[in-house]
């Protein structure tokens, strides 16, 4: 049998599927927390739905295919109006006359750009396949936003978290910062770089984020070194 097309976007594992009743979409929940919506005839994505804090478990079209129900294993379940895909084709038709209104060099600065974070992450991703030591699950918290005066590396010199160097949280723990409630939430990649922007839903100024994760190991380990990178700031 031939596979027509693979739907390629999510960053965890797929844990539902289902059809609007029409069959020109594809809806899809993930342990990466969101649900997405494809178009069958060229696999393309055409929504994100985001906003459950643990896995979606669970996803379907209603009747007349203009809603979507998403449970999750954060005891919630939303509902959320499907876009059709002309619908779609027209928010990117003014997303593109605005990209077209930009300076030609500032259009083919972006454009650089993104090929060159696409081609990064391709590298990243063949790198992690073949190395046994890549971390790929994390406990993530984020964002914390900052004091007015912080900014700069100087948020990273002071805790953010009393007792920072002796965290263990656990998954779905609770905690306030400034009258907001952040979530300790799983996030697994499938290469080294923890997408902050992508956990956050989008571009944060101001801000901090910490991560942790686990290792256990049956046996001693001796002259082990943990390596750690960022296009930002970072404490270990």
């Amino acid at each position: 049998d031939r596979e027509p097309l693979s739907l390629i976007g999510h960053n965890g594992p797929v844990s539902s599927v289902s059809f609007s009743p029409d069959g020109l979409r594809i809806v899809t929940g993930s342990y990466d927390y969101t649900a997405k919506v494809w178009e069958v005839a060229t696999g393309r994505e055409l929504l994100t739905l985001k906003g459950h804090t643990r896995p979606v478990s669970s996803v379907a079209f209603s009747s007349d295919g203009q809603r979507i129900v998403t449970g999750s294993w954060d005891r919630t379940a939303k509902v959320w109006e499907a876009a059709r895909t002309d619908q779609v084709d027209a928010w990117d038709e003014e997303e593109r006359a605005a990209t077209n209104s930009r300076p030609r060099w500032e259009r083919e600065l972006v454009a650089l750009q993104r090929e060159q974070a696409a081609q990064e992450k391709r590298q990243r991703i063949a790198l992690a396949r073949g190395d046994e030591g890549a971390i790929r699950k994390w406990l993530v918290l984020a964002p914390i936003k900052l004091d007015a005066d912080g900014d700069g590396a100087q948020p990273l010199d002071r805790e953010q978290i009393r007792g920072e160097g002796g965290l263990r949280p656990k998954a779905g723990e609770r905690m306030v910062f400034g009258g907001s409630e952040l979530k300790w939430q799983v996030w697994a990649e499938d290469d080294y770089a923890i997408d902050f922007k992508a956990i956050s839903g989008g571009e944060t100024n101001q801000c901090v984020a910490y991560a942790v994760c686990y290792i256990w190991s049956e046996a001693e380990q001796r002259g082990l070194q943990v390596l750690v990178g960022s296009d930002d700031g970072a404490k270990v």
